[in-house]
């Protein structure tokens, strides 16, 4: 029997026998009941089961027999099986979600979690069957319970993570097959232990700063919604020819893996190192691009990119790996060009792994891509010189050349996504670029 079945007759064994709540309570205001403890207000059960219904707002503070108290806590089982509970408000103030708190509230439809939230336990959520949206914008909460997450088995769809929060925890989604969408806010900057894995409904990641998406350390491939929704999806436009921002300085460990409807990636000079398995299966991508700052590179970043046949490097020293090369078969040596500059064709040659591909080009022009007008920047300059082209002709007519930056020699003067061809999709890379970049 497998780990996820065993785990599954534990959760039910455990709904079957979980004890009865104690009825006490210390007194009752708006048809929500309350225990006292240690000055505070905690939201509490009255002892029988589906006592709550509609929609609740819990209040940030009660007064009671004269006295003010906040109201800081959800306790144990407090709403447990109120299946004809809709919706829940939780104030800010409210620093902890006890065990059980929402489980088996079948009719609960959305639920957010407010940035005062430190601590959420076991099956808080659980078997929230209708529960189809969650906000999340716990900023202290950095891990769950031991069991894992408190909303297994709820019916999730979509989650957006609050621009606040910075650490999302350890199977945060675990097993969440019915979630669909993610949205990551600006400030996350690690996702724990298979925070989504078994996510596997997940059909988009959506982002709103791509130099924060670059840096966030997950701590395995499950723990990037990207490996299971494949597609990644920046201010509601989906990344295809992806430049990384200047502001960007290394590239995370599993950073874009699985980005399916990735085909180009552009890695500025500013960038200096990428982490392991940065770009492993991304079907699509046909080219890729490595600044010159670039000296230490992990294991087998674009391993199992199948349709990758060019790849520059214009480093002039060729950088380090940390284990192995850039692929796990020397068959996607054989089938890849990579191109550098003609004065470091014999040190790529020589290099550890490097030398693994079958044709070594010297043809790699150093050029910063989306500097249309050459002036070594990339600003509004350049978006209206491509403009330009693509409405006069500009003074190139479109037709002359400037250095590639993916290493074939020279390209069309505006063509920034390297199609040869000069339209709105070489602005909209450029304007991602600056507005990236800021």
């Amino acid at each position: 029997m497998g780990q996820t079945m065993l785990y599954r007759l534990l959760v039910a064994c455990m709904l079957v026998s979980m004890p009865a709540v104690a009825g006490a309570f210390d007194f009752m205001l708006d048809g929500i009941f309350y225990n006292l403890v240690d000055g505070h207000a905690v939201v509490t059960h009255n002892g029988q089961s589906n006592c709550y219904s509609g929609d609740v707002v819990i209040p940030a503070q009660v007064t009671n027999d004269g006295t003010t108290y906040p109201v800081t806590a959800i306790g144990d089982y407090a709403f447990k099986g109120s299946a004809g509970l809709t919706h829940v408000t939780i104030p800010e103030g409210i620093t902890s979600i006890g065990y059980g708190a929402f489980w088996d509230c079948m009719g609960l439809t959305s639920v957010t979690i407010p940035q005062s939230v430190a601590s959420i336990d076991d099956y808080a959520f659980a078997s929230c069957y209708s529960l189809r949206e969650l906000v999340y914008n716990a900023v202290n909460c950095e891990d769950f319970g031991w069991s894992g997450s408190p909303f297994v088995y709820s019916g999730i769809e979509n989650i957006i993570i609050g621009d606040n929060v910075k650490r999302i925890p350890d199977l945060f989604a675990y097993e969440l097959e019915s979630l669909k969408t993610v949205s990551i806010g600006k400030s996350v900057a690690s996702i724990g232990m298979s925070a989504f894995d078994e996510c596997v409904g997940l059909t988009s990641v959506h982002i709103k700063d791509l130099a924060a998406w670059c840096t966030i350390s997950y701590h395995d491939w499950t723990s990037n919604p990207l490996y299971y929704a494949r597609r990644l999806f920046l201010n509601g436009e989906e990344i295809k020819d992806l430049v990384i921002p200047s502001s960007v300085t290394s590239i995370s460990s599993f950073a874009f893996v699985s980005c399916s409807h990735l085909t180009t990636v552009t890695i500025p000079n500013t960038v200096t190192s990428i982490g392991d398995y940065a770009f492993e299966d991304c079907p699509s991508l046909v080219k890729a691009t490595i600044g010159n700052g670039v000296t230490s590179m992990g294991t087998k970043i674009f391993n199992y990119c199948d349709h990758l046949d060019n790849v520059t490097c214009i480093a002039g020293r060729p950088p380090v790996f940390t284990e192995s090369g850039l692929f796990y078969d020397l068959g996607y040596y054989a089938d890849a060009t990579l191109h550098v500059l003609s004065e470091s064709v014999t040190a790529y040659q020589s290099a550890t792994y490097w030398q693994d591909f079958s044709l070594i080009n010297g043809d790699a022009i150093f050029y910063l891509l989306g500097d249309v007008n050459g002036d070594s920047e990339i600003n509004v300059t350049d978006v209206n010189n491509v403009i330009d082209i693509i409405i006069n002709g500009g003074s190139s007519g479109g037709h002359s050349r400037v250095p590639s930056p993916y290493g074939n020699g020279w390209a069309i003067m505006g063509d920034v996504t390297g199609d040869d061809e000069v339209n709105i999709a070489d602005i909209n890379v450029i304007i991602n670029y600056i507005l990236g970049s800021q």
